[in-house]
């Protein structure tokens, strides 16, 4: 399935907007639809009006919108695409289904029915079902049971730290390709070779009839092409020299594909970027472009005031913004894939992306046969639509499972198995909270662990939450010999919240620690990276410990800076002689 695109073979249409809205999701599909509320697509429900019913997250909606097909040649294809709905999607066309999602952050596609004609007004209702359950990535209604976790006791009832959101929460396209045949999937590996010498294999499936599928780069003056057998297509080749794509560096080159018929006339046609680099793993280090780096940056959310996660656009670029500010170059996309537009900027400004599945705090006490299958799914997508992101260096398949249990080695040896068969070009990422005592460490190239001394453990010591963190690294590193970085750490910080000596909640407080903590952890030669917990502020489900969400960003919610934010800034760009003078300067360069 390819993202929507408009080119001389191609149509797509944008339908968001404002969405009419039922709050009665099962009724919604079909007979009546009774409403006085709107939704905007895409944003996320729960923030959106004053009753306290929003937050609940255990609800069925409904969204309808009506759109005409326009009148243009009628040998097409349409077809509806939705860029993330969450958790569960149901999609009815006049009253027809046509298809079904869950696990609401990667896209689908639904075909119209051949009624659907110019002229004609159609109909598009869409069945939104947030119910988590232990079968579903991520979990959900675990009865909040002492198994359940950290977060046992809290509203909704979710085993994680963050906010179910629910919705149509990113973009919906109407899309219309050539009836005869159209590339159906086109799975890209560009790869760098020694000499800077650029090498491009490319590996897809074509729907109807065609005879051939012919790749071009013309900044490169390089071609080729092979035939179609049984739908499906294998092509690559030496490109040539090239620029590397590289941190702040990020060289990007437009890769054509083009389907031929038996007549050699161009059928359809594709267009995406590619950038040229080699990531590896070579003893306790993380190698791009045969040179060894050192992370810094964030863990993140999709989160925002009012839009949740469906901020995207102006919200995107502000982050890019903050964290060229602060010098960081990279960020976790914690916990869920994130919007391909997010990765498309990563790609145009040389940011590097740890891409990570939507399996967090997976509890074996509660998996089922259906949870496996889901996860397995959720990587599957990941991986097909993320792949030809040059700025995607690794895959992470879930973030603090509980992987000291029995059940979770053979469980993570499918997972992880499958992600190597699929991608073979990137490194897997185990994240970890359990450190030394985890199961499953020797299934991934690199660890990340998250670890929060001074905070949940030992608050308020400075001096000994600092040996606390190395006591736990090095008891990580006698035990796994490969990278390790720290993927969280940090403290909550109510911003205005001023205190000397530096307390906890305080902004002092966290500023130090987290310096404190990074700078011993970079006195360890295994040590490969470090991001803080978190980004900025984000909503929660409602609980003791959490006073209106998480507070643990080094920007507050609407992305003004801490104290936090301050201090790492002068930290990373003094740690780091690879930081630009001005971070800033290249931020909106043309790269395209």
């Amino acid at each position: 399935m390819l993202p929507p695109q408009t080119n001389a073979h191609r149509l797509a249409l944008s339908l968001d907007g404002l969405w009419d809205l039922a709050l009665a999701g099962a009724q919604g599909v079909s007979g009546d639809f009774v409403t006085d509320r709107v939704a905007p697509v895409p944003s996320a429900l729960e923030e959106l009006y004053c009753e306290a019913w929003w937050l609940d997250a255990e609800r069925d909606v409904c969204y309808r919108r009506f759109f005409e097909l326009p009148a243009i040649p009628t040998d097409r294809r349409w077809s509806l695409w939705f860029g993330g709905v969450s958790y569960r999607a149901e999609v009815w066309i006049d009253g027809v289904k046509v298809g079904e999602h869950e696990t609401g952050h990667t896209p689908f596609e639904v075909p119209l029915p051949a009624s659907c004609r110019p002229g004609r007004r159609i109909e598009v209702r869409v069945r939104v079902t947030q119910t988590l359950s232990a079968d579903t990535v991520p979990m959900g209604n675990l009865m909040n049971t002492g198994a359940n976790g950290q977060f046992a006791g809290q509203y909704p009832d979710v085993p994680f730290d963050f906010f179910p959101f629910t919705g149509i929460h990113r973009s919906v396209h109407l899309v219309a390709v050539a009836e005869q045949a159209q590339l159906a999937k086109l799975d890209f590996e560009p790869t760098l070779r020694t000499a800077n010498i650029g090498h491009i294999a490319l590996a897809g499936r074509v729907r109807g009839n065609a005879h051939a599928v012919e790749c071009r780069v013309a900044e490169l003056g390089w071609a080729c092409s092979a035939g179609v057998e049984d739908g499906a297509f294998h092509l690559g080749g030496e490109v040539g020299t090239v620029e590397a794509w590289d941190i702040g560096q990020p060289r990007l080159y437009d890769v054509e594909v083009r389907l031929i018929d038996a007549a050699g006339v161009v059928v359809d046609s594709y267009q995406r970027h590619l950038g040229f680099r080699s990531i590896e793993v070579v003893g306790t280090q993380l190698k791009l472009n045969g040179r060894a780096v050192r992370l810094t940056g964030f863990g993140k959310h999709e989160d925002f005031a009012v839009v949740g996660r469906g901020g995207g656009g102006a919200v995107t670029v502000r982050d890019f913004a903050l964290m060229a500010w602060t010098g960081a170059n990279s960020f976790r996309t914690s916990h869920y894939p994130y919007a391909e537009e997010t990765l498309d900027l990563a790609d145009r400004l040389g940011v590097l992306v740890i891409a990570e599945a939507p399996a967090v705090s997976i509890n074996f006490e509660f998996t089922t046969e259906r949870t496996l299958e889901t996860h397995l799914r959720c990587v599957e997508e990941l991986i097909a639509r993320d792949r030809h992101h040059p700025s995607v260096i690794m895959w992470s398949v879930a973030n603090e499972s509980l992987s000291t249990h029995a059940k979770a080695r053979p469980y993570f040896r499918q997972v992880t198995a499958r992600a190597r068969e699929l991608d073979g070009t990137r490194p897997l990422i185990g994240v970890t909270c359990h450190g030394a005592s985890d199961t499953t460490l020797d299934l991934y190239d690199l660890v990340g662990v998250n670890l929060y001394p001074g905070w949940y453990e030992l608050p308020g010591l400075l001096a000994q939450a600092e040996d606390r963190l190395e006591e736990i690294l090095r008891g990580l590193h006698e035990v796994f010999h490969g990278p390790i970085m720290i993927t969280e750490t940090g403290a909550d910080a109510v911003a205005g919240f001023h205190s000397l000596p530096a307390r906890q909640w305080s902004e002092e407080y966290q500023a130090e620690l987290i310096e404190r903590l990074f700078r011993r952890a970079r006195a360890l030669p295994f040590m490969m990276g470090e991001h803080v917990w978190n980004f900025a502020d984000f909503a929660t489900a409602q609980n003791f410990p959490r006073a209106l969400g998480n507070r643990k960003g080094v920007f507050t919610r609407d992305r003004q800076p801490k104290l936090a934010a301050h201090r790492l800034r002068s930290w990373w760009h003094e740690a780091d002689e690879t930081a630009p003078t001005d971070p800033t300067a290249k931020l909106f360069t043309p790269t395209l």
